[in-house]
């Protein structure tokens, strides 16, 4: 979407993670949510912070961007060969362009302190490791209700950015799959799978 990438050295958390998961690729989008998920319990488990999941990926603290995910992979019809997780976090930055200033925040402006970034790291690391276990597992479907229950779409009146249109609605509900589906004002309840949310108005 014409998107700049803005990052000051030193100053925020930006890495990439390489799994090699052992389930089929339709299920690569649970990779996404136990990573959505990890940053959410790392933040309150090291800072006691109360984020939440904004579909599709991003981390959401105040009403404004703190992190945010990107998943690649390769794969066959039946194999993941590997995903790798991008996942940035907001954590000292004190500056950002005008046009992203009452978008976006950090965890330093939101706790008006300095914020430790190897401390951030370990717990998200460990949350990842947990829920990366819990994935791959028997009780899996953890991972999909747990994703839900921080989403912070749901419930919301939002407009969607699919590229070649904006669909107006209410976010209903997520489905397994990583979709979102949109009451839409017609009435109609549209899915989506993959678009840009901006949060309109709680309902």
């Amino acid at each position: 979407m014409g998107r700049t990438w803005v990052s000051q050295p030193e100053i925020g958390i930006y890495f990439s993670l390489i799994l090699r998961p052992n389930f089929v690729p339709l299920r690569a989008p649970w990779i996404t949510f136990m990573s959505a998920i990890a940053v959410v319990e790392a933040l309150e488990q090291a800072l006691g912070m109360k984020a939440s999941i904004k579909w599709p990926n991003d981390i959401m603290l105040a009403g404004k961007k703190v992190a945010g995910i990107l998943t690649e992979l390769k794969a066959e019809m039946e194999c993941i060969h590997y995903v790798i997780v991008g996942i940035g976090i907001n954590v000292n930055n004190t500056r950002f362009p005008k046009a992203f200033r009452d978008k976006v925040t950090s965890l330093s402006l939101e706790l008006k302190e300095r914020v430790s970034r190897v401390k951030i790291v370990h717990a998200l690391l460990h949350a990842l490791e947990r829920w990366y276990v819990i994935t791959l597992g028997e009780n899996s479907q953890r991972t999909f209700t747990r994703w839900r229950e921080l989403s912070g779409t749901l419930g919301n009146r939002v407009e969607v950015n699919v590229g070649d249109e904006i669909l107006k609605g209410v976010a209903t509900r997520l489905g397994a799959d990583g979709s979102l589906y949109l009451k839409l004002d017609s009435g109609v309840e549209k899915q989506i799978l993959a678009g840009d949310v901006t949060m309109v108005a709680k309902v």
